[in-house]
């Protein structure tokens, strides 16, 4: 994901990705980045919202054979509200492009699977030609 888009989740969730220690003056991250494209920004930030009242650590974001995996740590109260908010997500993800945020569909590109609509699909063909 683009920096900017970083930027703006881990700003407006600061509690969610940041420690309360400092390195260097500068609060630490507990994920430096979000590492999937920018097309799951809406998602991400949808579920951070979800979940921001239950003051989860946010520990990885990331893209993992085609789908998003959000990796966080919640108290036991929150748990399974949680988790199944973050399923949910995670599914929703599975039918999202992860470049443009248009509904997609799951496919085999360079060897790996990704969620692709027709129109970022058709460009990749392009200029793999």
């Amino acid at each position: 994901m683009n920096k900017d888009l970083v930027e703006k989740i881990t700003s407006k969730y600061y509690e969610m990705f940041h420690m309360n220690e400092k390195v260097d003056s500068k609060p630490t991250m507990y994920n430096n980045t979000i590492e999937c494209g920018d097309g799951w920004f809406d998602i991400i930030s949808q579920l951070c919202e979800e979940l921001y009242a239950m003051c989860p650590k946010v520990v990885q974001i990331k893209e993992k054979f085609g789908g998003l995996r959000f990796y966080a740590s919640f108290t036991s109260n929150y748990s399974e509200q949680a988790w199944k908010l973050i399923r949910e997500t995670e599914e929703a993800s599975c039918e999202i492009c992860e470049t443009c945020g248009e509904k997609g569909e799951m496919r085999m590109i360079d060897g790996r699977m990704a969620v692709r609509c027709n129109k970022c699909y058709e460009k990749l063909l392009q200029k793999n030609i």
